[in-house]
């Protein structure tokens, strides 16, 4: 247990710096692609659920390696969170069309 929690902490950091440097680096990124105007409602979304994948990736990999996960449960594991955080952005797409339709009607 004590091997485990030290290597939560010796991990999780580092995980958690190369997030940031991630968010960091996507966001200077499409910041370039349009200089001196704000990012478009279509890069904020990539942004953010790009970077929930890379985050939830790299603690994947960390508790996986912790437990000693074989590849292929860790590789299935990711697979299934980049699935889940598709149909995340997916379904607050869908409810965010809805919610406009329903706006658009009201008022006409």
């Amino acid at each position: 247990m004590n091997n485990v929690l030290k290597r939560l902490a010796d991990d999780f950091p580092v995980i958690t710096g190369l997030g940031a440097i991630y968010v960091f680096l996507s966001w200077s990124y499409a910041h370039s692609l349009r200089p001196g105007q704000p990012l478009t409602t279509f890069q904020k979304k990539g942004l953010v659920y790009s970077s929930f994948f890379v985050f939830g990736m790299g603690y994947l990999m960390m508790f996986g390696g912790i437990l000693d996960w074989s590849k292929q449960l860790l590789f299935t594991c990711i697979a299934i969170w980049a699935v889940l955080v598709a149909s995340f952005a997916l379904w607050r797409e869908r409810r965010a069309r809805l919610r406009q339709q329903n706006r658009e009607s009201n008022e006409g």
